[in-house]
C-alpha cells in the first residue's frame, strides 16, 4: 500500500510536468489544432502507442497509415489514433487532448458533416443507431463538434454575431430566467462579453448597471420594469438539415405565451 502511494505521489509532478509541456505546445500552434477536454468516438485498432507528450504523440500521428487526428491522454501517457470519420466528443477527463496530425488549414479540414452532408430518409431515427444510418457518412455530428475550439477546449468567438432582437428597434427585452454575470458591469461590457462568448444567446443591462445573460424567456411582457438596454445573438450562420413540418418534437419548453395580450395575432408573434 506504501509503495502504491509513493508511486502516484511521484506520478503526479510528472502529470503536472507533462501538462505543462503540453499547454505550451498547444498555445503556440494556430488556434483550433489542439483542444483540452475531449476525445474521439472510435480509434484506428492495434495502434495505441505510450509516449511522455503531446508532441511525440502528433508526429507519430504522421506516421500511422490513415491517422487523421488523435486523442493523447496525458494521465497515463497513451496516444490513440483516429481517421477522418471518428466524431469528437466530450471527454469526462480534463487532462485528455486532441489534436490534428497536422495544424494547416487542409490538415484541419472538416468532416463533410459538418460541411456539406444532409441526412436522408429515416432522420431523426427512434435511436441513435438509426439517426447515424441516415447520414451518408454514417455519423452524426456530434453535440459543438463542428465549432472551432481554444487549446483549453472553450469555443472560439465568432467573427459573424447577427443581432436578431433590439431594443434599440422596439424589441422590448424584457427576458427572464437569466443570470446575472457579476463583474460585469454597463451596458458596453455586457454586450461585448456576450458578443464574444458563442454560448451566450441574450445580454441585458440594468438601470444599475448589472449585467445579465443567457437564452431567456418571456422577453415581452414584465409590468413596471424594463431594461437598460438588451439584445439577442445568434452567432455564426445556420444550415438547414431538413424540414420537419410534420414531426413533432418532443422534449421543448414554452418561451413565451400571450396571456398579458402583447401580440394581436398570431402572425405578428411568428415574426417577431
Amino acid at each position: 500500500m506504501r509503495a502504491s502511494l509513493l508511486s502516484l505521489a511521484l506520478l503526479v509532478p510528472l502529470s503536472r510536468a507533462q501538462n505543462e509541456q503540453d499547454v505550451q505546445f498547444m498555445q503556440k500552434a494556430p488556434l483550433g489544432c489542439f483542444a483540452k477536454g475531449y476525445e474521439y468516438d472510435e480509434y484506428i485498432p492495434n495502434v495505441m502507442i505510450n509516449t511522455t507528450s503531446l508532441e511525440l504523440c502528433q508526429q507519430t500521428c504522421q506516421r500511422v497509415p490513415g491517422c487523421v487526428k488523435f486523442a493523447y491522454f496525458a494521465w497515463f501517457g497513451r496516444c490513440y489514433f483516429a481517421n477522418a470519420d471518428a466524431v469528437l466528443k466530450v471527454s469526462n477527463s480534463y487532462l485528455v487532448m486532441t489534436g490534428y496530425r497536422t495544424c494547416t488549414p487542409e490538415g484541419m479540414a472538416l468532416p463533410a458533416r459538418c460541411t456539406t452532408e444532409v441526412p436522408g430518409n429515416g432522420f431523426p431515427g427512434t435511436d441513435f443507431y438509426a439517426s447515424n444510418k441516415a447520414w451518408p457518412g454514417g455519423k452524426t455530428p456530434s453535440v459543438m463538434e463542428c465549432w472551432p475550439k481554444a487549446w483549453n477546449g472553450l469555443l472560439l468567438p465568432c467573427n459573424q454575431v447577427t443581432i436578431l432582437d433590439d431594443t434599440m428597434d422596439g424589441w422590448p427585452g424584457k427576458c427572464r430566467g437569466l443570470t446575472e454575470m457579476s463583474g460585469l458591469n454597463g451596458t458596453a461590457a455586457c454586450r461585448d462579453s456576450c458578443r464574444s462568448n458563442p454560448s451566450c444567446q441574450s445580454w441585458q443591462s440594468t438601470v444599475y448597471h448589472s449585467c445579465w445573460q443567457g437564452l431567456g424567456k418571456d422577453c415581452f411582457v414584465r409590468n413596471n420594469w424594463k431594461p437598460l438596454q438588451a439584445q439577442r445573438l445568434q452567432h455564426g450562420s445556420v444550415r438547414v438539415l431538413m424540414d420537419m413540418p410534420d414531426v413533432q418534437i418532443i422534449g421543448l419548453y414554452k418561451a413565451f405565451d400571450n396571456a398579458e395580450g402583447f401580440f394581436t395575432n398570431v402572425q405578428s408573434a411568428v415574426e417577431f
